[in-house]
């Protein structure tokens, strides 16, 4: 089976709408897709230090590598607290050509994003739809 690598974006903790949509991704039978993001706090890394901000950079590289897809999840980075984290995100997708699918905030339905995404595609919390934009557009 094809199976379609995929990073969402987070801010480290489990946030509700990275909860929402990895269980939707879980519930498609024989789940086309690998979510290679995994929100993790090690209280050990002190992320305001300069080794700290190297550890976490170094841990989004090892999951947004292998993606193919990024998906940004609208909702949470209307936090500002997950700016610096994002556009983080956001820098090696770009080196790395990854494509970005912009997913709104679950409750808000808001697209807030950083300008130089703003046109990238726009997904829905449908799963069938979900399904078609990520499973079919990578087998066409």
């Amino acid at each position: 089976m094809h199976r379609i690598p995929v990073f969402i974006t987070h801010a480290w903790r489990f946030h509700d709408d990275w909860n929402r949509l990895s269980r939707m991704m879980e519930q498609v039978p024989n789940s086309p897709w690998v979510n290679f993001s995994i929100p993790w706090y090690d209280p050990s890394i002190r992320v305001h230090s300069d080794e700290g901000k190297k550890k976490l950079e170094t841990m989004l590289l090892t999951q947004i590598f292998p993606a193919k897809y990024v998906i940004f999840l609208c909702g949470v980075y209307s936090a500002r607290s997950a700016h610096v984290w994002f556009d983080k995100a956001l820098d090696i997708a770009e080196a790395h050509s990854k494509q970005v699918l912009l997913l709104p905030g679950f409750e808000a339905e808001d697209f807030t994003t950083p300008d130089r995404i703003s046109s990238c595609r726009r997904i829905t919390w449908d799963l069938a739809e979900l399904y078609k934009s990520v499973v079919a557009g990578d087998l066409a």
